[in-house]
């Protein structure tokens, strides 16, 4: 009989979880590599010998300030601006009150004033009546024998004041002269 080969059992894969777990060990153990080497460093002893010096003049100057008399000194102005402050505060919570007061009573007065003047009598509303609006002139006509001169309207401008303009030359007889019209400047 021909009988079939059994097959060779497979190892089961590795899972994710697995994989990440093998991942974080070879990254821990490359870390822990290099942090030797950098402890073995010249550079690290020195920077490791440095910061204690730093370390240690911290200490003393900290020791140095406790027993100084900057401390004290500080610590008596800090307790000077307090007091300082302090009356600063109540007089000016005073002045506050004060003003208050007067307010008031300058309140009180315009009230007692405005209830002993009469009140003003009640009329109807006077009702204006519309008119159409009439369209104005553009300019004005001036008659003069057998001819009409027209002379522009003056201009007023809203500026401090007004700059008077060359007068214009308007031809016409001799016998009616019109006058020169005022225009002012923008």
């Amino acid at each position: 009989m021909n009988a079939k080969p059994k097959k060779k059992a497979k190892k089961p894969e590795k899972g994710l979880f697995d994989k990440a777990r093998d991942l974080f060990d070879k990254a821990d153990d490359f870390m822990e590599e290099k942090v030797k080497k950098v402890r073995k460093s010249n550079a690290f002893k020195a920077a490791s010998g440095t910061l204690k010096e730093v370390g240690n003049f911290v200490e003393g100057a900290v020791d140095e300030f406790g027993k100084s008399q900057t401390k004290k000194k500080i610590d008596k102005g800090l307790v000077k601006v307090e007091k300082k402050a302090e009356k600063t505060f109540q007089a000016a919570k005073k002045r506050g009150k004060e003003i208050a007061k007067k307010t008031g009573n300058r309140l009180e007065e315009i009230a007692a004033n405005v209830k002993s003047k009469p009140a003003p009598v009640k009329s109807k509303p006077k009702v204006a009546k519309a008119k159409p609006k009439a369209a104005k002139p553009a300019a004005k006509t001036v008659k003069a024998s057998a001819t009409t001169v027209t002379k522009p309207k003056a201009v007023k401008a809203p500026a401090k004041k007004a700059v008077k303009a060359a007068p214009k030359a308007v031809k016409a007889k001799p016998k009616a002269a019109a006058k020169p019209a005022k225009t002012a400047k923008k």
